[in-house]
């Protein structure tokens, strides 16, 4: 059982970009990113946009061949980053491109026992039941049951957390380069 249950939870966001703004946030809601999509000068087709490392910011800035066009029927390359709670572009879109942020969702909040609902596609109702079960019984003084508890609640949290060890399931870590200089990247070399 993982955290997180294919693309059952997809749900877009939709950004559309402003003049000189590359930094939009993401969805109230958002819990992981699972892609990017960027519709450039109007095409029916989208194209993806590629996460890029913290190391790479200003090497994709360099890059005198990139931009939010086609040209020649390929489109160009576009890269995001998550920031907090938002969503960095480079290079920065002109006004009016479409993007959209596919995400999975965080739980819904319950507050309501007759209204609220969870559908728990994250796969966090075990430790729900098991807190809510712990927090009962340390109320009713049953210390000794509640105790009993903490090793499944354990468990619980081990794989939550094991499943939820990135927010970009798209970015995967990898090899961080840590001397580009004179560099625009792999294959590319300043011209100077």
């Amino acid at each position: 059982m993982t955290t997180f249950a294919g693309q059952i939870a997809r749900i877009p966001w939709p950004i559309v970009t402003v003049n000189n703004q590359s930094l939009y946030p993401l969805a109230p809601n958002h819990l992981r990113l699972i892609s990017v999509d960027v519709t450039i000068n109007g095409q029916t087709l989208a194209i993806n946009a590629i996460p890029y490392q913290e190391e790479q910011r200003n090497i994709f800035k360099a890059m005198p061949f990139v931009g939010w066009s086609a040209f020649g029927g390929v489109c160009q390359s576009i890269w995001y980053q998550l920031q907090g709670t938002s969503i960095n572009f480079i290079p920065t879109p002109p006004s009016g491109t479409t993007i959209t942020a596919n995400y999975f969702p965080v739980a819904p909040t319950l507050a309501d026992m007759e209204q609220d609902s969870l559908n728990s596609i994250n796969g966090w109702e075990e430790w729900i039941v098991l807190q809510a079960a712990r927090r009962m019984l340390i109320k009713n003084g049953q210390l000794e049951m509640a105790g009993a508890l903490m090793p499944l609640l354990a468990e619980e949290q081990t794989r939550i957390q094991a499943c939820a060890a990135q927010a970009d399931l798209n970015a995967s870590e990898g090899v961080h380069e840590t001397e580009a200089y004179g560099n625009y990247g792999p294959g590319f070399s300043y011209p100077w």
